[in-house]
């Protein structure tokens, strides 16, 4: 699908004005924009259209940040789930979780932060407490991952 395609099919999901939502719950605006546009779900981390474009939806007044990108598994020096068991909290629902927005220059109440290494340009997420890196991010790989 070409970029001249893509706008072409937002203008018109747009003329159709409030849609109700398909589908319950957080995902359903991204669902029911999806079902609309033409796209099958399929929950994984590579662009929806064309595998260039990824396109975000969000409800009018939310105040929820949008994941603009992941990474993969491959940044991590601790299993995941180590991560978790560790720093992570009951939720509402009572579950174990974890779901953090990290600043740079700003701790956050688990005792993690980011450091960025300029000699090897690398960000690292660390345990301030025990000095422990628990992840490393390459900078070129951010730089990449981000939209031009």
């Amino acid at each position: 699908m070409t970029l001249a395609e893509v706008r072409k099919r937002l203008q018109e999901l747009k003329g159709r004005g409030y849609v109700p939502s398909l589908r319950k719950g957080t995902t359903g605006v991204g669902y029911t924009f999806e079902v609309l546009f033409g796209l099958r779900e399929n929950n994984i981390p590579i662009p929806d259209i064309g595998g260039r474009v990824e396109i975000k939806t969000v409800r009018r007044d939310s105040q929820s940040l949008i994941t603009l990108f992941t990474f993969n598994r491959g940044v991590w020096h601790i299993r995941q789930k180590e991560l978790v068991l560790r720093y992570g909290y009951v939720d509402k629902r009572g579950r174990l979780a974890l779901k953090n927005t990290l600043f740079y220059g700003k701790p956050i109440p688990q005792g993690l932060a980011l450091e960025l290494d300029e000699d090897r340009n690398v960000l690292h997420l660390v345990d301030i407490g025990t000095g422990d890196t628990l992840a490393t991010w390459d900078i070129y790989v951010i730089v990449g991952k981000w939209p031009s």
